[in-house]
């Protein structure tokens, strides 16, 4: 394994390779608002201000970019050891702002107007061109004003859409897109794991409430499974829906929703530890990327899906590639 590690000195703008006084990476991402969140110790630092706030964070293996990030955070010891915190472009999506979806505006147009405001390099990958239902969003992170925009194209369409940073790029990708040729299994590189299933979440019943807001009796639409409400008892989804909508939208709203909630969600925690051989692709996975898991399970028995990733914790230590991750299992 050949790693390479560049910063670029926010204030000079000078490079410097620091390669050979790097030492304990890790490499953070998840489905949620946290930004990837690489952290690294330098040892034995004898040059002042060096490591200036917003200075570019560059990682590669191998010849290919692992992280590109930003300076955010650094501490410092008595044996002058350094330790760096960079973010990677997510951590902008943390800022707040003023924005309303209207006018017929896809999934694609949200993402790339918030990422163009704030002056993010972004890309479509494999997008959507889904209308989003209007809203206003006043007082709302970037991220949270994209994700309604996510949420509400997976209850129209049932398609998984996910934002992440891939190596300084802000991408908007189909979930399926990123499914990898990687395969674990607990007689390969899974050292340990949970196995989980939960109804917790799930909803068996959705009760939409719609018409005249000044009407003394509003309007109600229901979908329901009643075989999963005789099994777990009524589990219910209560929603006021958009003015706007009218009632074959709302049915349909009720049943895409039903459709998506009314199921046992089962998700692992799992340990992997790669070789000479493996490190690569396990350096690959990150929040929302798709792999192969083979195992039997005392919950269902043998266990022979593809999953998802939804968060990642990987470490590089003295040339050993290992990660904890948390994935979900769709059924």
């Amino acid at each position: 394994m050949k790693l390479s590690a560049v910063l670029t000195n926010s204030k000079t703008k000078e490079s410097w390779d620091i390669s050979t006084v790097i030492s304990e990476i890790t490499f953070k991402t998840a489905l949620d608002d946290q930004p990837g969140t690489l952290t690294f110790t330098c040892v034995d630092v004898n040059q002042a201000n060096l490591f200036a706030e917003g200075s570019v964070i560059d990682i590669g293996i191998d010849g290919k970019g692992l992280f590109l990030g930003y300076l955010f955070k650094t501490e410092t010891d008595s044996y002058n050891n350094v330790k760096v915190t960079a973010y990677d472009q997510m951590r902008y999506l943390k800022n707040k702002d003023f924005y309303i979806i209207d006018g017929g505006q896809t999934l694609n147009d949200v993402f790339t107007n918030c990422c163009n405001k704030f002056q993010l390099k972004s890309s479509v990958i494999a997008g959507s061109e889904t209308i989003v239902s209007d809203k206003i969003h006043n007082d709302k992170t970037i991220y949270e004003i994209i994700q309604y925009a996510v949420d509400d194209v997976l209850v129209k369409t049932q398609k998984y859409y996910v934002v992440r940073d891939n190596y300084g790029t802000l991408e908007l990708v189909d979930m399926e897109k990123l499914v990898t040729d990687y395969v674990i299994g607990d007689s390969s590189a899974m050292s340990e794991y949970t196995h989980s299933r939960s109804i917790d979440e799930a909803c068996n019943v959705v009760k939409l409430i719609w018409g005249d807001k000044d009407a003394k009796t509003p309007k109600i639409t229901v979908a329901d499974d009643e075989k999963n409400v005789e099994q777990w008892g009524i589990l219910q989804h209560y929603e006021v829906v958009n003015e706007g909508m009218n009632e074959a939208q709302i049915t349909e709203r009720a049943n895409d929703l039903l459709f998506l909630l009314n199921r046992v969600e089962q998700t692992m925690k799992l340990t992997v530890v790669a070789d000479e051989t493996t490190y690569t692709s396990l350096l690959e996975l990150r929040a929302g990327s798709g792999f192969r898991i083979r195992f039997n399970s005392a919950l269902t028995g043998k266990v022979d899906q593809t999953v998802y990733v939804i968060s990642c914790d990987t470490s590089i230590t003295d040339g050993v590639v290992s990660s904890s991750m948390e994935v979900s299992m769709p059924e």
